[in-house]
């Protein structure tokens, strides 16, 4: 394999990866809940719009002020 297939492979490999810990951030935001309404609004925008980025510091400190949400 050439040198540019593995490059390739490797990232489509890591773009999946990213977007898989971005749809989880986003759907993990959406059902957390808040303090405030303005609070998950907040952290809905920083994870949509920061991407993998965003999902990550979501990650890291967001879900610490939320509650997931049971029913």
């Amino acid at each position: 394999m050439s040198p540019a297939s593995v490059l390739w492979v490797v990232s489509m490999g890591a773009f999946t990866l990213a977007t898989a810990v971005w749809i989880v951030a986003v759907v993990d935001c959406a059902y957390r809940r808040y303090p405030t309404a303005t609070e998950k609004w907040v952290w809905l925008a920083v994870t949509l719009l920061g991407h993998w980025l965003g999902a990550l510091i979501y990650w890291f400190v967001g879900r610490e002020h939320g509650t997931l949400e049971t029913s």
